[in-house]
């Protein structure tokens, strides 16, 4: 699974505009924190969101050859994007033909 970590942040932008330092698990932000969790999973419950749901898109998007054309850029990148290594391996295990995957050129044959 791709998303498999529980990282989240919170930044005062009053204090901290630049954003270099996360309250997120800083005690004097729990009820915001909190707050901030509970409206999110409003969120998700009102369209039908979900851990799964998610996963299911990330499993599309792997067979989605622009999406790994456009990861295998981003690992291009210096430095390199840090992509999750499902993605690496399966952008191994591939060959692009970078021209097929232009717009108009859905239907030609490599």
């Amino acid at each position: 699974m791709l998303h498999t970590i529980d990282e989240w942040e919170l930044f005062d932008l009053k204090t901290d505009p630049m954003e270099l330092m996360s309250v997120y698990n800083d005690p004097a932000y729990r009820e915001v924190r909190d707050s901030l969790h509970v409206g999110l999973q409003k969120l998700r419950d009102r369209y039908g969101d979900s851990d799964a749901l998610a996963q299911r898109y990330i499993q599309e998007d792997l067979e989605n050859p622009r999406f790994l054309l456009m990861m295998q850029w981003m690992l291009s990148m210096d430095p390199p994007y840090d992509l999750p290594d499902e993605v690496k391996a399966r952008l191994d295990s591939m060959t692009f033909n970078p021209g097929r995957l232009m717009p108009g050129n859905d239907d030609e044959e490599e």
